[in-house]
């Protein structure tokens, strides 16, 4: 993800938790400062978020929250 302002750097693989698939987290700045962008992706989904003010790790953590709560496999 880039465009003319910025781009994500330190993109690095992290644990997507119990669904599996694949997810990446880096860090990009903005207007409103700096924040961290991470995305998942598996058979049959695609994500990315941005978190403002939070760190990678943290991110991580909240966007595999928010997967379990919003993913189902059936």
């Amino acid at each position: 993800m880039a465009d003319e302002t910025a781009a994500v750097t330190g993109l690095r693989g992290v644990s997507p938790g119990e669904l599996g698939g694949v997810m990446k987290c880096g860090s990009t700045s903005g207007e409103g400062g700096d924040f961290a962008v991470c995305g998942w992706a598996d058979h049959g989904s695609v994500v990315l978020a941005m978190f403002p003010a939070r760190s990678v790790d943290e991110s991580a953590g909240l966007l595999r929250q928010i997967r379990e709560s919003v993913q189902t496999r059936d």
